[in-house]
This record gives structure tokens, C-alpha cells and sequence, in this order.
């Protein structure tokens, strides 16, 4: 036979991890209505003496043909789809966006590629990667 204060104290225990449980989900939900913002790799490395290399920007959740501002320190070139750009709007295409970077000149030591999402209501989601020389 169960004791009865038995059955009690199993029920104060309960109650507690029930409510945690049901807390959690709603506040899971409210984040991320825009999504994370991130370039792979970071940072983005460039050996000294090549052409250009590639860097994904990738949204995490949100919109994933959002609208993105890709910007990059001068002394670099970007090229996305196929077309030089150092700053502009380009449409992300299934939640990511390959870009190539390719220095202007050998001058250049680092820089860095600065990525926000510009759909409304998304303000401030922003990534970054610092462009380094490697010699």
C-alpha cells in the first residue's frame, strides 16, 4: 500500500518540472522570428599570392530567401552570382548565399565582410568575418 504523504510529495515535485516544461517551448518560439546570421568559415583566411576564396553566409531560421547587405572592407572585391559588387543587396536562395572574395590589389593585410539582414522587422541581425592575409 502507498502511503499517502508519499503520493503528495510526488505530486509537489511535479508540478514545478511540468511548468518548466510547458515555459520552455513558448520562449524557444518567441526567438528567431528573423533567424542567425553566420559566415562559415570565420574568419576568413586568404593565402598570399591567391586569387580569391569562398565564404557562405547561411541564415538559421527566418526567411529563407531573405534580403541581406554584404559589405566589405576596402582593398577586396565580392562576387556573388557571378557579378563584382562591394556593397549591395543580394537575395539569400534556400537560407544561404555563396560569395566569392578576391582581394583588389596585394596590398591589402586584413579587412573584414560584414553581412545584415535587412528584411522588415530584422534590424540589427548582423554577422561578421575578419578577412586575414596569410603569408
Amino acid at each position: 500500500m502507498v502511503d499517502r504523504r508519499t503520493v503528495l510529495a510526488g505530486a509537489a515535485w511535479s508540478v514545478p518540472v511540468v511548468g518548466i516544461a510547458v515555459a520552455a517551448p513558448a520562449a524557444a518560439a518567441s526567438e528567431g522570428t528573423c533567424g542567425l546570421l553566420s559566415i562559415v568559415p570565420n574568419p576568413v583566411l586568404i593565402e598570399f599570392g591567391s586569387e580569391d576564396v569562398n565564404a557562405t553566409v547561411v541564415l538559421t531560421g527566418g526567411d529563407p530567401n531573405a534580403l541581406v547587405h554584404v559589405a566589405v572592407s576596402p582593398g577586396f572585391m565580392i562576387y556573388s552570382f557571378g557579378f563584382p559588387i562591394i556593397e549591395g543587396d543580394v537575395n539569400l536562395t534556400g537560407g544561404s548565399l555563396e560569395l566569392i572574395i578576391q582581394p583588389d590589389d596585394e596590398t591589402f593585410v586584413s579587412g573584414t565582410l560584414t553581412v545584415t539582414l535587412t528584411s522588415a522587422g530584422c534590424t540589427g541581425v548582423t554577422a561578421q568575418a575578419p578577412l586575414i592575409l596569410i603569408t
